[in-house]
């Protein structure tokens, strides 16, 4: 097989005839081989002919090739000679999900690439200098002149490790407390007396006296409190400031009886619908979505196709009065401000609660919803490919998720940010070229693993500042106005003791080895080899004196395929540094329940336990507990957890209440 060979190097001499002939021979001699498509494909793209070229990478991966060298060495000429440097050129329809799925990042990355002779030819001309604005709201006016060659997964690793932060020498933690989340439906609402709504406990198999012996069981182990969230949907749920938090003044009360301690989660979105959530179906207050119906949607987070996520309000119009003549911002400090009330006027604030943890977006977390697994538009194992009865394929790798930036008041914002850096061509946000939920990084123009990259031209980190600056100032805003209303009791010289406050940052740890760390930055997070993404909230809480809650601290880099660029384990190395650099409260979560029940991964938390104040382990379950005649509660806390507990146990603690369990 000379004729593809021959067709290219007549491409590369200009001889474009005679390369036609060559390709003619080959087309009609070879239909159905796949290396022969290969070669083919690369001289048609040497030719220009890059619809041509691709509907031959197609066809070479539909036939199952044994060299998948030749194919990906096609599929990376076609992505490096399609890049595009300024926002608005386009690339071109992506690859089939068969040919996608064939082209694994673990095969793309570590080799160089493969760059015809009339692409090197066009390399050695001379670079026209970028152009760097004088940016004045985004931070972009220190750019770095790209680097002159593609870069290796190797090279990426090392350099990270040698531009990671040192962390200021921390002293040894004497004690971590250990808190056990609740079920997320632990409050519920409904009718007790007919015609009577009211929210309640909603006791595990209905049985008030099993929670009541769990919670003791929990106590008597080791575990300091308990976490849960309190739901703007069910305290909030009647109309604007009609709150009802009596379940909630209940169940604090049992944790007191039984000597725990509580963390409570202010969280403003919909619960259900994301990873480990279940059957929970737990919707903004019916007042809320009927605002947001009035302004056609506007108040939700928006991607490019105009889909609206419900799970909770879009940052961008806090500041709006689009809540019954209130603000977001007002309406989340007025519920944090009724809810500290109520924990006051029954003798729990500072006493029983001892923690506040801010929501500030999807899942509580300060972040975009970028990745949402409701309604199937994104999942951790990748894009459906085909089932098989009851057997559904799936692609393997998670997609990289969509910027949620295109909501009426998001857009208000960034066409202002645009213009006050003199470039109002940048006032629209990535649109086709930067793919959709389930894309790998190199399937799109913005990600793309080459130099031509949009997130590494002018627009692109102006656009990124942007993006990830308006969600460090929806953290700042909120508490702002939140930390007055619980700290009041510090101001006044009260005796109660003060209330902790903190935020939740979500553990996307997926792409983490990649060059753009694209899924962290759909996300809001602005992070990668020459930017810490994590610095700004930690320098944010710093003044402020609140924790830092970070997730996913039980994972290890190796549970995953390498196909998927985990790296958990570098990924929470790099927010503690960022965290102890700044002097900030650490707190952590495990991501995945199944961590509580897994020996390596509850060492893994014990061995990072150092560097937290507070550890939460969820969920809550009947799993956790085995039968006990000999214990008074009638139940044991399992092995391997129960150990883990018995470590942290707190010496000091006022006893428990007398309680009877018969």
């Amino acid at each position: 097989m000379l004729a593809p060979q021959l067709a290219r190097a007549s491409a590369a001499g200009g001889d474009h005839a005679a390369a036609a002939e060559d390709l003619a021979r080959v087309s009609a001699a070879a239909p159905h081989d796949a290396g022969a498509l290969c070669a083919l494909g690369a001289a048609h793209a040497a030719l220009g002919e890059r619809a041509a070229a691709r509907r031959c990478l197609e066809a070479a991966a539909a036939a199952l090739p044994s060299d998948v060298g030749a194919l990906t060495r096609l599929g990376r000429h076609l992505l490096e000679d399609g890049g595009v440097t300024r926002p608005g050129d386009h690339f071109p329809a992506p690859l089939s999900a068969s040919a996608r799925a064939k082209l694994s990042p673990a095969v793309f990355e570590p080799e160089p690439p493969f760059v015809p002779p009339v692409v090197q030819r066009r390399r050695a001309r001379p670079r026209r200098k970028a152009v760097v604005a004088q940016v004045v709201q985004a931070d972009v006016r220190n750019l770095q002149p790209l680097q002159s060659r593609r870069w290796t997964f190797d090279d990426m690793q090392k350099a990270k490790k040698n531009l990671q932060p040192e962390a200021t020498p921390q002293p040894m933690k004497t004690s971590t407390q250990v808190f056990v989340m609740m079920p997320l439906d632990i409050i519920a609402v409904g009718e007790l007396k007919e015609g009577q709504e009211a929210s309640f406990i909603l006791s595990p198999s209905h049985d008030a006296k099993l929670l009541d012996r769990q919670l003791a069981t929990l106590e008597a182990t080791g575990a300091t409190g308990i976490m849960l969230d309190v739901w703007w949907g069910i305290c909030e749920r009647r109309g604007p400031k009609e709150y009802d938090f009596s379940a909630y003044m209940e169940l604090f009360k049992k944790a007191r009886k039984h000597g725990l301690k509580v963390q409570a989660v202010m969280s403003f979105h919909a619960g259900g619908g994301n990873v480990g959530d279940g059957s929970t179906d737990i919707p903004l207050p019916l007042w809320v979505i009927e605002a947001g119906e009035g302004l056609n949607d506007e108040i939700f987070y928006t991607d490019k196709r105009g889909g609206r996520d419900h799970e909770c309000l879009s940052l961008g119009c806090d500041h709006e009065r689009v809540l019954a003549g209130r603000t977001p911002i007002e309406v989340y400090r007025d519920f944090v401000s009724e809810f500290a009330d109520h924990c006051r006027r029954e003798n729990l604030w500072g006493t029983v609660l001892t923690e506040i943890c801010m929501g500030l977006g999807p899942c509580g977390e300060l972040r975009y919803p970028a990745y949402q697994e409701a309604g199937g538009k994104w999942s951790y194992f990748g894009q459906t490919m085909g089932a098989d009865g009851a057997v559904t394929v799936q692609r393997g790798i998670p997609g990289i998720g969509e910027f949620q930036c295109y909501d009426q008041y998001m857009l208000d914002s960034l066409r202002a940010a645009a213009e006050a850096a003199g470039h109002p061509e940048w006032a629209s946000p990535p649109r086709d070229g930067a793919g959709s939920y389930d894309f790998a990084p190199w399937e799109t123009e913005f990600f793309a693993l080459s130099n031509s990259g949009g997130w590494l031209q002018p627009y692109g980190k102006f656009f990124l500042e942007w993006y990830s600056g308006e969600l460090v100032r929806h953290a700042e805003d909120v508490l702002d106005a939140v930390l007055p209303v619980v700290r009041e009791d510090v101001v006044n010289a009260n005796s109660i003791p003060p209330v902790d406050v903190a935020i939740k940052v979500a553990g996307i740890h997926w792409w983490y080895k990649s060059r753009s760390h694209a899924a962290e930055m759909t996300a809001g997070y602005y992070n990668y080899l020459e930017r810490d993404g994590y610095e700004p909230i930690a320098r944010l809480l710093k003044p402020r004196k609140c924790g830092f809650s970070f997730t996913c601290i039980e994972m290890s880099n190796g549970e995953n395929p390498d196909l998927r660029h985990c790296s958990p384990e570098d990924l929470v190395a790099q927010v503690i540094a960022a965290g102890e650099k700044h002097g900030v409260q650490l707190l952590a979560e495990n991501a995945l329940e199944g961590g509580i029940y897994n020996a390596d991964a509850l060492e893994r938390m014990a061995s990072k336990s150092k560097h937290f104040d507070r550890i939460t382990l969820l969920r809550l379950r009947a799993s956790m507990f085995t039968p006990d005649d000999n214990a008074r509660t009638g139940l044991r806390v399992k092995q391997p957890l129960a150990g883990f507990l018995n470590r942290f146990r707190q010496e000091h603690k006022p006893p428990p209440m007398e309680a009877s369990f018969s």
